[in-house]
């Protein structure tokens, strides 16, 4: 027997309008607890500085984007790190001297540019600079804009197809401009780790939900393959989370037989193994032209030194035995033990990585501890994130896959605030998941309960027509 749809449509509706009441003081929460400075800790820079503060125009004659000193503010609209500003300039001035892509010049000669740093910024601003004919600053700030905005249309767009309910569908997309807006208030390469996210996982839950073309899949894995792979290079491992939920969700949720899905995971790795092939040659480009120029040039880590980040990690909490969480600190203490171990050689990763299993060895307790109060905050992060949805989560779980995919992803993009510090900037992949977590969640709650509401009223239909109850028939959940 048919059920009425004003029936469906009005339990439907006061569940939604209940979900919403719950959603809105949720996203409010968020928002403030993300904007505040003391949420994680300060940012890398202050844009609250006056324009006095900023540093001057550097134009030093034979080319404009070659810097004198270390700015205290990047001049930047979005925030940057000094650091890597001056970085990002040397990179130009060294590809407008030699060609070379990764090649920077700090006015006394040749250096790879952007050394023991994501390498992707230094990559795409010199070309910005020449093509588009912008000055440095206005090349970054228009690089992080796009890798904000683009992102965002993307989302908003596969969440809008993956998001049944109208109202969902519309707390979905303020939880992604929120998103975007945090990510734009801490600015800088952080922002790569939660525009992956938002790009992407919307469009892999709603393609593997059905409905696409075996060849459609195949094409969509690969572009995921290489997206994950250039958010990699733009910032250290933003798109791991993304491709890990993608192998499970290809994995365990599509429809295809097995080869199918051997092939989409095939698509997948070839896309994510493409930009790392290119980078590589880049590289060898770089340490061939430099070489050529410094003979003393030895090459550099091409990847961000991990272990150094875990060591100054290991000093988060005040302590005893010595440890801070300061670069300088780690850089001291790796030349005490080796003075010719110098930063960020393979060799200065190899002495502060044994440092890291000394310091465990000698002082368990106290790592054990900061671990858990770093595991206690991320906790806390992801529950004022995921807001009611995650109690939906707990009343109405999700299809396995669906489950394990959102939480080894989350697992993997908290790992920085694990094992280094639990601050913004380096969560904003883990927020992205946890918010998408939240709507995912309170959608798939609604669809089970008005899939039990239509069993329960059909079960009720046939029994008042006199249907014996061994012949009841119940409507599957969504």
């Amino acid at each position: 027997m048919s059920i009425p749809t004003s029936v469906l449509h009005l339990s439907r509706k006061r569940r939604t309008l209940l979900g919403a009441t719950w959603l809105s003081p949720s996203l409010v929460i968020f928002c403030v607890f993300m904007l505040s400075h003391s949420a994680f800790g300060n940012a890398s820079v202050d844009l609250d500085k006056t324009k006095t503060n900023r540093a001057a125009n550097f134009d030093t004659g034979p080319s404009a984007s070659m810097p004198l000193a270390l700015p205290d503010v990047a001049p930047t609209r979005f925030r940057l790190m000094p650091t890597r500003f001056v970085l990002a300039q040397q990179a130009v001035a060294g590809y407008e001297r030699s060609g070379v892509s990764l090649v920077g010049f700090n006015g006394a000669g040749f250096t790879p540019a952007g050394e023991s740093d994501d390498l992707g910024l230094y990559y795409v601003i010199p070309k910005v600079v020449k093509y588009l004919h912008l000055s440095v600053d206005k090349s970054i700030d228009l690089f992080i804009l796009a890798l904000i905005a683009f992102p965002l249309l993307v989302g908003i767009a596969g969440l809008y197809l993956l998001v049944r309910h109208q109202s969902y569908r519309l707390w979905g997309i303020l939880g992604l401009c929120g998103v975007a807006a945090i990510s734009a208030r801490y600015g800088d390469v952080y922002v790569v780790q939660s525009g992956i996210v938002v790009a992407l996982v919307p469009w892999i839950l709603c393609l593997a939900r059905g409905g696409p073309q075996y060849p459609f899949l195949n094409l969509f894995a690969f572009v995921t393959g290489v997206g994950c792979s250039v958010a990699n290079i733009l910032r250290f491992q933003a798109g791991t989370p993304v491709m890990v939920f993608a192998v499970i969700i290809l994995l365990f949720h599509v429809k295809p037989k097995l080869s199918r899905k051997i092939s989409l995971i095939l698509a997948l790795s070839v896309g994510a193994l493409m930009p790392q092939f290119y980078l590589h040659g880049v590289l060898r480009n770089r340490d061939r032209f430099v070489l050529t120029m410094e003979r003393n040039y030895v090459p550099a880590v091409p990847y961000h030194p991990t272990w150094h980040n875990v060591y100054t990690g290991l000093g988060f909490l005040n302590n005893e035995y010595g440890l801070k969480n300061t670069d300088e600190f780690a850089i001291e203490k790796v030349r005490t033990i080796d003075p010719d171990a110098l930063y960020p050689s393979s060799a200065y990763e190899r002495v502060v990585r044994s440092e890291v299993f000394h310091t465990i060895k000698m002082h368990p307790g106290f790592v054990l501890y900061s671990l858990m109060t770093k595991i206690g905050l991320l906790l806390l992060i992801g529950a004022i994130c995921s807001g009611p949805g995650l109690i939906a989560a707990a009343r109405f779980p999700k299809p396995w896959p669906i489950e394990c995919a959102f939480w080894s992803a989350m697992v993997i993009a908290s790992l920085n605030g694990v094992l280094v510090e639990p601050r913004a900037t380096y969560l904003l992949g883990f927020v992205a998941l946890c918010v998408l977590y939240g709507i995912v969640s309170l959608d798939w709650k609604n669809e089970s309960k008005a899939g039990q509401a239509g069993a329960k009223y059909e079960t009720v239909s046939l029994s008042l027509e006199g249907t014996p109850s061994g012949r009841e028939q119940e409507l599957p959940c969504i």
